[in-house]
């Protein structure tokens, strides 16, 4: 990773994503403006293909992209728009045909008679201009703005139910059926690690600021024990993350998908709940900027996937094969340094 790509990505999200931004359009979900900004940035593009005007990044070098994402917590689908547009373009489809932000749906419901098309829980599906789907054996980008959006009901959540009473017809046709779960997945492992170190990092500042029977109350050893099993968690999370983004979302790295994305999405509530046992009843309160991290946290668990679905893909994966223990499994079917 191009510490001068990250370095320019940390300054423009500081800009961008404010607190007062990020409230402000997770009331009103308006986020015109400040994706226009990011579209112009073309960071949007990284990962597309040059003989689409993209820059082409590995997945690895676009790590930092996604985790900043997580860090800043992004009110717009900048991680899942960078993936959708790099399918787009592996499949000969220049991205420019769907211009706006793109999420990625994992389960697109249909029923037998019905032309009806349900999209429940959405990721930033109050935001996105378009929905990646698979439905009737294709993959699809569908228009939001035809779509019906009804709220979650999660205070401030920018999920929604998105349906439609049919395909509609500016839908786009790139391609057979998509992994489009396994795609997000990779995306949402580094958003968490990011989040969850702006947890740290806000828990680190409370614990040295605070002052309880005369001195911060970090200087508490029954507070530095649980300081220091979260530093062990989102270190943990963080590693993780990366090495998913070493090969990106190949058939390859199927089994490194699922074991990160069950990984990371296992230690949040941990880090949750340690978070918001350091900072006590100001971590609850709306004006205290812990809450912005910590429900997205608990929303990106779920997303594509929670920790139990993908230690079952890796359990039955494991059953299936003969790989003399555990550890041998994890080393030469997960592990991608090894399997190269």
């Amino acid at each position: 990773m191009d510490p001068l790509f990250t370095d320019a990505i940390d300054k423009l999200f500081s800009t961008l994503a404010s607190y007062k931004t990020i409230q402000e359009i997770e009331h009103s979900a308006n986020s015109t403006e400040l994706w226009a900004t990011l579209e112009e940035s073309g960071f949007a593009d990284i990962l597309v293909s040059e003989d689409f005007g993209g820059a082409q990044f590995p997945w690895a070098d676009a790590y930092s992209m996604f985790e900043l994402s997580g860090r800043y917590a992004l009110p717009v689908p900048l991680g899942l728009t960078a993936s959708a547009r790099w399918l787009m373009s592996k499949n000969g489809f220049d991205p420019k045909i769907a211009r706006g932000s793109i999420t990625i749906s994992a389960q697109c419901e249909t029923y037998t008679g019905i032309k009806e098309l349900k999209s429940p829980l959405t990721p930033f599906g109050r935001v996105a201009n378009w929905v990646m789907m698979n439905h009737g054996g294709s993959c699809y980008l569908l228009p939001t703005q035809s779509a019906k959006v009804e709220s979650t009901g999660v205070y401030a959540s920018l999920q929604a139910h998105l349906s439609w009473k049919q395909l509609p017809g500016e839908a786009i046709k790139i391609g057979p059926i998509q992994d489009l779960r396994a795609i997000a997945s990779v995306g949402a492992t580094a958003m968490m690690a990011g989040a969850m170190a702006k947890v740290l990092q806000l828990v680190l500042t409370h614990a040295n600021e605070r002052i309880q029977f005369g001195k911060p109350i970090g200087k508490f050893q029954a507070v530095q024990q649980q300081i220091s099993v979260l530093a062990q968690a989102v270190q943990a999370a963080a590693i993780t993350a990366q090495m998913v983004f070493a090969q990106g979302p190949t058939k390859d790295n199927l089994l490194m998908i699922a074991a990160a994305k069950a990984r990371v999405s296992e230690l949040v509530p941990f880090v949750n709940a340690t978070a918001h046992a350091v900072h006590g009843a100001m971590g609850v309160t709306q004006e205290f900027h812990l809450h912005y991290f910590t429900r997205r946290l608990n929303e990106w668990r779920l997303d594509y996937g929670s920790e139990g679905y993908w230690q079952h893909k890796l359990g039955k994966a494991y059953l299936e094969s003969d790989p003399g223990n555990a550890l041998e499994f994890l080393i030469n079917r997960v592990d991608p340094k090894e399997r190269n």
